[in-house]
């Protein structure tokens, strides 16, 4: 399920590139947040919300807790891609 931040950027037609260049949160770290790998900082959440016209609240919900994706979650998307230890010593 995707977080707040990116559900609230799609359904205002807002891209990263231009929230970058509306908020001066650089891409990498909207996308980051967006895909669970890392928290952001006080401040980016604020400018985020400003220009989103949101509140910071409303934004980050204290339970959307941001958890970095397991490569097990990965690998069972994509089982056809999966490497088993003997593969790899040949």
């Amino acid at each position: 399920m995707p977080n707040r931040l990116r559900l609230t950027r799609l359904l205002k037609g807002i891209g990263q590139l231009e929230l970058f260049k509306r908020s001066g949160v650089w891409p990498s770290r909207i996308s980051g947040y967006e895909r669970g790998y890392f928290e952001l900082s006080a401040d980016e959440k604020r400018k985020l919300a400003k220009v989103l016209k949101v509140s910071v609240k409303k934004l980050f919900p204290r339970n959307e807790a941001v958890t970095k994706p397991s490569r097990t979650a990965f690998s069972s998307e994509f089982p056809m891609i999966q490497i088993s230890a003997s593969a790899k010593e040949k």
